[in-house]
């Protein structure tokens, strides 16, 4: 299911879409590390465009971080 994400992302690595959706992917999946990495990622590429959507993509990771314990 990652593959056509991953593949996509390194033509296009700042594609804001696929970087989430790849995230909700991992997270779906059970892949925690992967899945706040790409969130990272996520939020790297969108937080000066929209900090409201950053903001979420955090809130995300510190679940996916709080569940691990």
């Amino acid at each position: 299911a990652v593959a056509p994400y991953e593949k996509y992302l390194t033509k296009k690595p700042q594609d804001v879409g696929m970087l989430y959706d790849l995230a909700n992917c991992y997270e779906k999946l059970g892949d925690n590390p992967n899945a706040v990495r790409t969130y990272q990622r996520y939020v790297d590429a969108i937080a000066a465009k929209d900090p409201a959507a950053a903001e979420r993509a955090r809130e995300r990771m510190k679940a996916i971080n709080a569940s691990a314990f």
